[in-house]
């Protein structure tokens, strides 16, 4: 997650690393979040931080993104277009499923899991945060980001509109 001038210190809500072991490794971490240069919990080869700016950056390859919060209609609209080019993609974000973005994402995702507990994040220091204010979501696009989310217990729903 990147926490950039307009973001708070809410934004940091890093990845634990119980989800990654069960996904691997993607190609492309558009907002890695690497102090001292190095991630708390590898998601990527490769990582894009706040200073590339993520968002401006071509994207190559599988994509794992965990963005700011505050932000996810911008991030969740890039990883849709990186989707779209024929793309594996893994979106992690609450299940805000009342929200205008989340049912854009819903409708052009292929596969969501709904997480089974609440995550425990880790925070800008790499300490685990409370349980996040809200259940999380693992949204795919490509059958193989499907196969992956898989992994992580939950429910997984299989978009039958795609």
């Amino acid at each position: 997650t990147q926490k950039g001038p307009a973001h708070t210190q809410t934004d940091i809500w890093l990845t634990p690393q119980y989800v990654i072991d069960a996904i691997g490794l993607s190609d492309l971490d558009p907002c890695g979040w690497l102090p001292e240069g190095k991630p708390f919990v590898e998601t990527a080869r490769r990582y894009f931080t706040e200073e590339d700016d993520g968002l401006v950056q071509d994207w190559e390859g599988s994509v794992f993104c965990n963005p700011p919060y505050s932000d996810l209609a911008t991030w969740a609209e890039k990883c849709m277009e990186h989707a779209a080019k024929g793309n594996d993609v893994i979106l992690l974000c609450f299940a805000r499923t009342e929200t205008k973005i989340w049912q854009k994402i819903g409708k052009s995702c292929d596969g969501v899991n709904f997480v089974a507990k609440r995550m425990k994040f880790l925070d800008a220091e790499g300490k685990e945060r409370t349980n996040g204010n809200a259940p999380s979501t693992l949204v795919a696009w490509g059958d193989n980001a499907v196969e992956r989310i898989r992994q992580v217990p939950g429910f997984v729903l299989v978009n039958p509109n795609v």
